[in-house]
């Protein structure tokens, strides 16, 4: 009995010689240092929080703004972290190899230096051209913007941050699927049968140009190729929407829809011809306040994201949970309400991997290696 009080008091001991001065949350070991007082650490546990004091020998050394996260494939320290820091002595250096600790940045005490702190906006150039598919990719800065609308699923509207990402300018074509295809031998969509001749090039030149219609997980196969991934449903929306400054407009250019600005049924009732799909670089007066194109009308598209009522939302649906994702941006089958930068379309049945009723376009996050600063 006295030997398993003794071991409680011991531990008892230790938590508190190793908390004491600090709250140490997470112990990390620093791997580089920039001129730019961008620094690359490891950590122990994934950090849950953006700022942080940094704490060497249980003293607080300075402050780091965390940019972006990712595995470092190292399981002693799995979490890898890009910052930018702001020591508060200018004759104090961290030096690459050495241990440091994150403790949650608190509120503005007496002696405090956090209004001191660094708070800085990465500055990143407005367009990438992705390495592996050769696309252009445009830049949807961070901020704020409105997500929903009024309607059913898409209740209620909600100001919702997110970080800044590079969304590709164009939907996902039958060119650059077939590019993907000869890379990886993945199969063809079934629809290509007829399209395509035993030297797998498309009898209509015209044919490469229009979006490609694939499963959710065919969208995903190609965009875990080319290094990006499928957008969240906010992302998507906040890239055919725009900034917070842009309001609750229903269509990527503006309140008042326009038929001959999207690839809808609309538009081809004032043609008076069959509806289909057109070039993914039509419509160049419909285009986003970020300058992407067809976020209304021609192929409907993938997102991540799946069909769940929004929170706050008193809807019920016996089709929202996680069996079907959603997809955005309406259709050229579709009229001007279902083309709305805020409709949203269950997506999987009679489930992900048949479902092939959608094109789709990729995303990535913004890092510190696009930065022009």
């Amino acid at each position: 009995m006295k030997n398993k009080r003794y071991l409680y008091l011991i531990i008892v001991f230790l938590f508190i010689a190793s908390y004491s001065s600090g709250e140490y949350l997470i112990q990390g070991k620093i791997e580089t240092i920039r001129a730019d007082k961008t620094v690359t650490i490891v950590f122990k546990k994934r950090p849950s929080a953006k700022y942080y004091y940094l704490v060497q020998k249980k003293e607080r050394v300075g402050q780091i703004s965390l940019i972006h996260i990712s595995y470092s494939g190292n399981s002693q320290y799995p979490f890898s972290v890009i910052g930018k820091i702001r020591l508060y002595k200018k004759n104090f250096k961290l030096l690459a190899g050495s241990s440091i600790y994150l403790t949650v940045l608190k509120k503005k005490k007496e002696n405090d230096y956090s209004h001191d702190f660094y708070r800085e906006i990465p500055k990143y150039p407005s367009s990438v051209i992705s390495p592996v598919d050769k696309r252009d990719m445009l830049l949807v800065p961070s901020g704020k913007f409105y997500r929903g609308s009024s309607y059913y699923d898409q209740y209620p509207v909600e100001k919702v941050y997110l970080d800044a990402y590079y969304i590709d300018k164009y939907e996902v074509s039958n060119d650059d699927y077939l590019r993907f295809i000869l890379r990886t031998t993945y199969p063809h969509p079934p629809y290509w049968k007829d399209k395509i001749d035993n030297n797998m090039i498309f009898k209509s030149k015209s044919f490469g140009s229009l979006p490609v219609i694939v499963s959710y997980y065919d969208a995903k196969a190609y965009a875990r190729w080319a290094g990006k991934r499928l957008p969240t449903e906010e992302e998507w929306e906040k890239a055919g929407r725009g900034h917070l400054k842009n309001g609750k407009r229903r269509f990527p250019w503006g309140n008042k829809y326009k038929a001959l600005y999207a690839n809808t049924l609309d538009f081809w009732r004032l043609k008076k011809a069959r509806p289909r799909l057109l070039s993914v670089k039509s419509f160049i007066k419909g285009k986003s306040p970020f300058g992407l194109f067809n976020m209304a009308g021609n192929a409907p598209e993938w997102t991540s994201s799946w069909y769940k009522a929004y929170k706050g939302s008193f809807r019920k649906n016996k089709r929202f949970g996680t069996q079907y994702k959603v997809i955005r941006g309406g259709g050229w089958y579709m009229g001007a309400k279902k083309a709305t930068v805020s409709y949203r379309i269950p997506g999987g049945l009679p489930n992900l991997y048949e479902d092939r009723s959608a094109g789709f376009r990729c995303v990535r996050d913004a890092t510190v290696i696009d930065r022009v600063d």
